[in-house]
């Protein structure tokens, strides 16, 4: 096999697709080079390429011009631009500068793909943006600049295109004084121009053409005639040479290979099992080709762009009959239980009069018994003193009066209505709990879903797929695009170690799921999951220690962050959106992610600057600057710190210097109390403080700056809050977890706005606000932050794997820079500018176990909330460097 390989070999399919359509701009811009050819006018807005074969710069697309002429590391115009395989350019030198950093790949600085490169070509052996550099140039000659970087014949030049010339010619793009030949290693300066070489000859050249009968029919031109076609500068970037024999052109094109060659690459490419024909007579229908894929595919975008738009439909439909749904359930277990209550006193009114009424038969034959033993008592006593101190006819006196008596006190019924006859026990028959699920599921009714629902698939390292009823898997001829959430990625399942994917778009083989619905059973038509299809929710309700209940969905714990953890949230595989590769050799060269594909993101390829804290206060405990769990820091207009102590159920404040000041709250429901606070706000305009607190009550609390409360809203609109900011205009923003969605209240608790972010979030942990009107959302396990539009819309992406992994918290300082906290290997700072553009990065020298939350403070220094009962202050503006 050959060391080398050709530049269409170091480019062959991208993972992703860019708005910005690179194939169009690189064909319409590479037009020029192919003389003879009937090629229509081209314009992408921003130049034009007219019949003249030259680039026409519209002066009146500057802002244009800047977005695709500028590398986006160094931000100066292209030099020998480079693609890699996300079809993102840079400099060849700034890629270089990556390449040091990492040997054997580069990762876009822009989406973060990898991109794996030739160790032997390096750079080199990545195709240059033949676009880009044609507008770059032409601007620049426009503009009265040259870039000694792309002088023809320069030593320093390795470009695999050849460098322009910058002295005068003809139609604005000069034809150079003083190029060195290219014909042979003499570097003497070249008199003539050869067409069918496409090489400058010095003056022995133009002696071998002219006798060698190997250049019999060459077209030969001297150059600086009056007569002379000899390329010009914008010829001359179309000129590619070949990456392995550097010294030859690209002339021909391998139609068997699809692949552009040169003359000594035709050996590995014999006839007739290889078609070769020259460039120039295949450009043509190559080209036509292309632009007929470019169509087919731009009216694919279309196709996908209304799938987006029904998908988006379609998710409104579903939080919305979600949201219909629960608040149904929620409703019918609440009248549930107001009947069970009715119930229960009907039943323990009815238990209350069986008592009372036996307990008053009882009661009287109690009392006539009593009555009855001290009548026989009384008389006993007055016969034994009569029979004792009296004479027998005193006695006798007595004894008619005593015989009815003591008769009558034998004759006595004790119980003359059977009454201890009876059974004296009340019965109540014990709760029958399979037939009380059984009622209580009857009367909550039951979920009905579609048949062609479908679960993702849990697949373990060593098998493919664990599945008992596989729907058919239907092939696709085209690559998927992610149309957003690029920071997608493989994730591991917390039940059995496998990695959990979402094969998209009929793809995949799908089990009717056990552990979601809890039945195996094949779903048909619209089935109703009632209690035979609940095995595993039956046998959990009543039981917390069943472990069958740890694969219900529902059942994942309410998790406060994700540090070096895997998620439990299905993405789409990523090699779902890579197509045209046949060989691993192959996706080792363009960083296909099956190769190498960690369930983690990778080490931060940023360099960081050490910081260390320069204050620190807390500890353990419930008295006065003490905490049990620091969740929530905000600070306000006076600098002073405000610490959301959850599970001392209070807020405390204290100065910048850590100074403890006061504290407000205390356990309970009742106004003026807290229960879990979880996250606290400021807003700046009034000092309020705004706090939200977590289940049970999940609501917000308002309270001026001396702690006295204020009021209280969102109880039964909020479900998980984990994230709270004011604006600029007092508006309180509150994001949440699970759900997925963002609120927006006034002062007063009057809802302004609400919409769901359920398709571009996977677990938000911190929000803020810009003056420009834009929110962005930390996200922990997308490792970025999310920017959305007050309407909901979704704007952009900052950051990403490699560069902010698990997030915990975003913020923006008085310069308008984006500070985005995260907690991956030690706390680190990113400043990124608002439209993501990298500026600082910062590590701490003590490594933090886990952190809870971040606030900005003025004068450069951030706030970072421990789990080690701690708070810290690091300065970072001071440290911070452009990167």
């Amino acid at each position: 096999t050959r060391s080398g390989m050709s530049e269409s070999d170091s480019l062959t399919c991208s993972a992703g697709s860019d708005s910005a359509d690179p194939f169009s701009a690189l064909l319409a811009s590479c037009n020029g080079g192919f003389r003879g050819m009937n090629l229509q006018p081209y314009s992408n807005g921003m130049c034009t390429l007219g019949q003249t074969e030259q680039l026409e710069i519209n002066q009146s697309q500057s802002a244009l011009q800047d977005q695709n002429i500028k590398c986006g590391i160094c931000d100066e115009m292209y030099r020998e631009p480079k693609v890699l395989a996300c079809f993102h350019s840079f400099c060849k030198p700034c890629l270089e500068l990556k390449v040091s950093e990492r040997l054997d790949n580069i990762l876009c600085p822009t989406c973060g793909q990898e991109t794996q490169i030739s160790p032997s070509l390096g750079v080199d052996g990545l195709l240059t943006d033949f676009g880009a550099l044609n507008v770059a140039e032409q601007y620049r000659r426009m503009n009265g600049t040259t870039n000694e970087l792309f002088l023809f014949g320069s030593p320093s030049s390795t470009s695999s295109s050849p460098p322009l010339s910058d002295s005068p010619g003809d139609q604005g793009f000069p034809i150079p004084q003083s190029v060195s030949c290219t014909g042979c290693k003499s570097s003497e300066r070249a008199s003539a121009f050869c067409k069918d070489c496409v090489n400058f000859l010095c003056t022995a050249c133009t002696q071998a053409h002219q006798y060698m009968h190997i250049f019999n029919g060459h077209r030969v031109e001297e150059i600086g005639t009056s007569k002379s076609t000899s390329p010009t500068g914008f010829e001359q970037i179309n000129q590619c040479r070949c990456l392995e024999h550097k010294h030859q052109l690209l002339l021909l094109f391998c139609l068997t290979c699809n692949l552009a060659i040169c003359h000594d690459c035709t050996i590995d490419h014999p006839q007739p099992h290889h078609d070769v024909q020259t460039i120039e007579n295949v450009a043509a229908n190559q080209i036509e080709s292309m632009e007929d894929l470019i169509i087919r595919a731009r009216a694919k975008q279309q196709e996908v762009h209304k799938m987006f738009v029904i998908t988006d439909t379609n998710q409104n439909k579903l939080s919305d009959s979600f949201q219909k749904a629960q608040n149904i359930i929620n409703d019918n277990a609440c009248k549930i239980m107001q009947l069970v209550q009715e119930i229960r006193n009907v039943v323990l009114t009815d238990l209350e009069n069986a008592f009372s009424y036996k307990q008053l038969q009882l009661t009287l034959v109690d009392k006539e018994n009593q009555k009855m033993v001290r009548k026989i008592a009384q008389t006993i006593d007055f016969t034994r003193r009569l029979l004792k101190n009296c004479s027998p006819a005193q006695i006798m006196v007595f004894k008619p009066l005593l015989d009815t008596r003591l008769q009558g006190f034998l004759n006595f019924n004790s119980d003359s209505n059977n009454v201890l006859q009876t059974a004296c026990e009340i019965d109540y028959n014990p709760l029958s709990l399979s037939n009380a699920r059984q009622a209580i599921i009857n009367l909550m009714g039951s979920i009905h879903v579609p048949s062609d629902w479908s679960t993702p698939v849990v697949q373990n390292n060593n098998s493919s797929s664990v599945s008992n009823n596989p729907i058919p898997q239907q092939a696709s001829s085209t690559p998927i695009t992610a149309v957003f959430r690029p920071g997608s990625r493989n994730v591991r399942s917390p039940n059995n170690g496998g990695i959990v994917t979402m094969n998209g778009y009929g793809n995949s083989n799908i089990p009717n799921g056990r552990n979601e619905f809890g039945s195996n059973n094949s779903l048909t038509g619209y089935n109703e999951l009632g209690p035979a299809s609940l095995p595993t929710l039956n046998s959990s309700f009543l039981n917390s220690n069943n472990h069958q209940y740890n694969n219900f969905p529902s059942s994942f714990p309410y998790e406060k962050w994700s540090t070096n953890i895997d998620s439990v949230m299905p993405s789409v595989d990523q090699s779902d959106f890579d197509a045209g590769i046949n060989t691993s050799h192959e996706m080792a060269l363009l960083g296909h992610p099956s190769c190498n594909s960690p369930s983690f993101p990778p080490r931060s390829q940023v360099k960081r600057l050490k910081m260390s804290y320069h204050c620190k206060f807390g500890e353990f405990g419930v008295m006065e600057g003490q905490f049990t769990e620091p969740s929530g820091v905000a600070v306000n207009g006076q600098n002073q710190i405000i610490v959301a102590d959850t599970n001392n159920h209070r807020i405390q404040v204290f100065d910048k210097d850590g100074v403890f000041k006061f504290q407000f709250g205390e356990c309970g429901k009742r106004d003026g109390q807290l229960l879990y606070p979880n996250r606290v706000a400021v807003n700046r305009i009034t000092g309020d403080f705004i706090v939200t607190e977590r289940s049970p009550t999940h609501q917000i609390q308002i309270y001026n700056q001396s702690g006295q409360f204020l009021r209280k809203f969102g109880a039964n609109i909020l479900q998980h809050p984990r994230g709270v900011c004011v604006d600029s205009a007092g508006r309180i923003i509150v994001v949440e977890c699970k759900v997925m969605r963002v609120i927006i209240f006034d002062m007063y608790g009057n809802i302004l706005h609400k919409f769901s972010c359920s398709r571009y979030l996977e677990f938000p942990n911190g929000v803020c606000a810009t003056d420009s009107g834009e929110i962005m959302i930390s996200d922990n396990r997308a490792h970025c932050i999310k920017v959305f539009n007050y309407e909901g819309t979704y704007l952009r992406q900052i950051g990403g794997e490699g560069i902010t992994n698990y997030p915990i918290g975003v913020g923006i300082n008085n310069n308008g820079e984006v500070i985005v906290a995260d907690n991956h290997n030690n706390f680190n700072l990113t400043v990124f500018t608002r439209e993501g553009k990298l500026l600082h990065a910062l590590e701490s020298k003590v490594k933090h176990a886990q952190c809870f939350d971040v606030a900005l403070v003025e004068d450069g220094s951030v706030v970072l909330a421990s789990k080690d009962y701690r708070l810290y202050l690091y300065r970072y503006q001071q440290c911070g460097t452009n990167i």
